[in-house]
């Protein structure tokens, strides 16, 4: 439980870390088919279904809360993208995915596993 506590806090520091300087990530979007996840089965790395507000990346932990500005907010509940700053939002289907196409955008974190944070600015 302890161990589970200081791994938290770290998490929570580098979070902090990365709100401060707020870089600017490549915002994506993805559906469960064939064509963008190489499978159809809507499970996501996490091992839950794919549901809308659901996104993927390698840069911060599953059940992590996001804002991307000007688009929303999603849960962190698959990987996908490798490379580092870039975010691929979930859609239902693959009409929608690439109709969003790709944008810039800051992102925010609000906060992990469901806990919430504040942030000063």
């Amino acid at each position: 439980m302890l161990r589970t506590a200081l791994i938290a806090g770290a998490v929570l520091l580098l979070i902090l870390a990365l709100d401060h300087c707020r870089p600017e990530y490549r915002i994506t979007a993805y559906c469960s088919c064939e064509k963008c996840c190489k499978k159809s089965d809507g499970i996501t790395a996490s091992g839950a279904n794919a549901i809308q507000g659901y996104c993927a990346t390698r840069d911060l932990p599953f059940r992590t809360v996001i804002e991307i500005e000007g688009v929303g907010i999603f849960k962190i509940m698959d990987r996908g993208p490798v490379d580092r700053r870039h975010i691929d939002i979930w859609f239902p289907t693959h009409r929608q995915a690439l109709e969003f196409g790709t944008r810039k955008s800051r992102v925010k974190v609000l906060g992990l596993k469901g806990v919430q944070y504040v942030f000063m600015q």
